[in-house]
């Protein structure tokens, strides 16, 4: 087929496989997906002189190839991760002057923007322009020369300047011809969020749209300055998780948040370890990352100017162990509810939590007019925890879960495979793994004989379903006494310890020391534990320590205290 020789065309980004919100491109907005709103916007552009969709090859964007069959647009498929060569891909059947490059989910693309950003970007005679920055975020459009965009394709050779197309550029200002587009400080508002990347994104756009379904960005800007479409407040979760660290304050945080989403919204801020950023985006939430080996100062800085064009007040944070002195900071320009395990902390906050079973022993040095939630009535469980609550015992000791948290920093489920490989013939053995559980095929290659299971979609189910689990003593140890499922906790991590002899001392658990005659220790306990009696009050232990309500309690504390802000 003979190459055409466009001017202007214009490549919308698309894939079904959004990891925040699955699907979004085809959610419905006014009877049509949203994709088709973009498309249809960018094609009325007087200046344009193509309109078409890049997705990938996965099967799951066939999707995206019907809907563009269906209303007459063309699809080119390519790599799923290697973006850029996707776009040299789609473009080169019409060899292009100019690309113009837009993500699909961005309903409410204003035309005028996007008429104004290549007439400008032709008469500037440059490589590369953007508007990023000078209009609200899902308005945005980004001017490539052809020519260039293949020069990336030799120059540009790590995995994040292929999948993210034009970081190469941004980065390497002085080996191209940059402009990034001004439209003045009206149109510059970085508080205004119109990309779907959440529910809560996407129910934004929803209510700007049945205002006005042809609100140009000037008026989109004077509906939210009028009030007439509101989001609601926003509130900053600090809090990491990786292999060393664990996934138990990621997990806590969002379990709090799950009551909190009625009356605010909330966006992750964490450091990008591979796997606590897979995690948080795999549930759904927003994040803003923040480089490993950022510094404090930075980093409040960072924050700072996140927080003031988003117009944020409040954050939680939970960082173990905590600098007095960036919480200090931080809470000169955010109301604070900290989390702490430790004590012996000078802090200035609005909340302290502390849902610790050793809390009213730590010492605090905060504000009189500070709330303090403290102790094990305050341990934020997930919402739906109470329907799993284990009713009775059954009389046989058979089925046994082995957990050690979302990441097992110490690797203890290999230890303590090796352990049931020489019982399995008296009990049926399960092994959970967490999502920043990294040696996760070692681990399967060496448990062939036992049921294996990977972040499973309801670990309460599962937990309930045991007559023992085995596990470490983090979160996990408070949803095992919240649901009356029987536990023997095992730890090499200090404050854990401590947890643990402490919830024995109550007849919750039985602790085992991971470093002092494991093997012999465990298999003596297990043949304790086949006393039905002796599981049944355990479980009635634990059920009087925690009730399950934490995080709705945590949830109407935080509510009640920054109603009036």
């Amino acid at each position: 087929m003979k190459t055409k020789n466009l001017g202007v065309l214009v490549i919308i980004q698309a894939r079904f496989r959004s990891i925040r919100l699955p699907g979004k491109i085809m959610m419905i907005l006014d009877n049509k997906p949203l994709i088709q709103h973009t498309i249809e916007r960018a094609k009325q552009a007087i200046n344009v002189d193509k309109v078409m969709i890049a997705t990938s090859t996965n099967k799951a964007d066939d999707t995206i190839e019907e809907l563009c069959k269906n209303i007459n647009v063309k699809c080119f498929r390519g790599s799923e991760n290697d973006v850029l060569i996707r776009f040299i891909g789609a473009a080169k059947k019409y060899n292009p002057k100019l690309i113009v490059r837009i993500c699909g989910d961005e309903p409410l693309l204003d035309t005028k923007i996007l008429e104004e950003a290549v007439e400008k970007h032709k008469a500037l005679n440059v490589d590369y322009s953007t508007t990023v920055g000078s209009v609200p975020k899902g308005l945005d459009v980004e001017i490539i020369n052809y020519k260039v965009l293949k020069r990336l394709d030799k120059e540009a050779h790590s995995t994040a300047d292929r999948e993210h197309v034009t970081k190469y550029i941004l980065d390497n200002p002085d080996k191209f011809k940059i402009h990034k587009f001004d439209f003045g400080k009206k149109f510059a508002r970085p508080d205004i969020v119109l990309t779907v990347d959440t529910k809560e994104d996407f129910d934004f756009v929803r209510k700007v749209y049945h205002i006005d379904k042809n609100a140009s960005a000037e008026r989109i800007i004077d509906l939210v300055d009028s009030k007439a479409v509101i989001r609601k407040p926003m509130i900053l979760i600090r809090a990491d998780g990786s292999k060393k660290k664990g996934m138990g304050d990621l997990v806590s945080c969002m379990n709090i948040v799950e009551f909190l989403q009625e009356k605010y919204e909330c966006i992750f801020v964490s450091k990008e370890y591979e796997e606590g950023i897979s995690f948080i985006k795999t549930k759904g939430y927003d994040i803003l990352p923040l480089p490993l080996d950022i510094t404090s100062e930075k980093e409040i800085k960072i924050i700072k100017e996140f927080s003031n064009n988003r117009n944020i007040k409040y954050a939680i944070i939970e960082l173990v162990p905590h600098n007095p002195d960036y919480v200090k900071k931080l809470s000169e320009f955010l109301k604070i509810m900290l989390i702490d395990f430790r004590g012996d902390i000078d802090v200035l906050v609005d909340i302290l939590l502390c849902w610790d079973i050793l809390a009213e022993d730590f010492r605090y040095n905060i504000s009189k007019d500070a709330l303090k939630l403290l102790g094990p009535k305050y341990v934020p469980l997930g919402k739906n925890i109470l329907q799993y609550i284990k009713e009775k015992q059954n009389n046989e000791l058979k089925n046994i879960t082995v957990v050690f948290g979302g990441s097992d920093p110490y690797d203890l489920s290999f230890i303590f495979l090796e352990i049931a490989k020489k019982i399995q013939d008296q009990y049926n053995f399960t092994f959970i793994i967490g999502p920043g559980f990294k040696i996760k095929n070692s681990f399967i290659e060496k448990s062939k004989n036992f049921k294996v299971k990977f972040s499973p979609k309801n670990i309460y189910k599962d937990f309930s379903e045991s007559d023992l689990v085995i596990s470490g003593g983090g979160l996990t140890s408070f949803e095992l006494s919240c649901l009356g499922v029987p536990f023997i906790g095992i730890s090499k991590i200090s404050w854990e310890i401590n947890r643990l002899k402490k919830m024995e001392s109550l007849g919750i658990c039985n602790f085992v020391n991971a470093n002092k005659d494991l093997e012999n220790n465990i298999i003596s306990l297990l043949k304790e534990l086949e006393n039905v009696k002796i599981r049944e009050k355990m479980a009635e232990n634990g059920q009087k320590l925690v009730d399950g309500k934490g995080a709705s309690r945590i949830a109407e504390a935080i509510i009640s205290k920054w109603k009036n802000d």
